[in-house]
């Protein structure tokens, strides 16, 4: 999503409302990997995709349901079986799966300033709960290098101390 980031962070400015479609799982053969985004505005303007066209329109129309309806966020699942042949599927064969998340400008002041910092190449990290108890569901950190972590609004609250944990390489 953060390649996205000088696009959206137009949307932040003028407090536009958008919905981020992003992989968080592939399985088998996909288009699209981790990390690939779809983001739908207020306005029904599309920024990314997130299969290449063969489930981007199924997407669209979710990030539309929950731009005017249910603002929670959700995971969706694409795949082919016997079932999906003629609908709405990935003909490649694999699985993809992926979190839909409600973003308002207007209260996640965080993310915009995560999105200005990605839009000029500085180091910054978003990252959200993709599975677990739907009361975690679309939380997030930023994290910066250096910086206490910054949890927007979808948070909760804010996170000021620092891990003592030091990722594995």
């Amino acid at each position: 999503m953060l390649e996205l980031a000088a696009e959206l962070l137009k949307r932040i400015w003028d407090r536009t409302p958008f919905v981020t479609a992003t992989v968080t799982r592939v399985d088998g053969s996909a288009p699209r990997q981790p990390g690939a985004s779809l983001v739908v505005d207020a306005d029904g303007a599309v920024l990314g995709n997130v299969s290449g066209g063969c489930v981007d329109s199924a997407v669209y129309q979710a990030c539309q349901q929950m731009l005017s309806g249910d603002s929670r966020p959700k995971v969706l699942r694409f795949g082919y079986t016997d079932d999906d042949a003629i609908g709405v599927g990935l003909t490649c064969g694999g699985t993809i799966e992926l979190i839909l998340h409600h973003h308002d400008p207007r209260t996640e002041p965080e993310l915009g300033l995560a999105f200005a910092d990605a839009a000029q190449d500085k180091p910054v990290a978003v990252a959200t709960i993709v599975a677990g108890p739907s009361a975690h569901l679309g939380r997030m950190i930023v994290v910066r290098p250096g910086r206490p972590r910054e949890g927007p609004s979808a948070m909760g609250r804010s996170i000021g101390r620092r891990s003592s944990t030091r990722p594995a390489c």
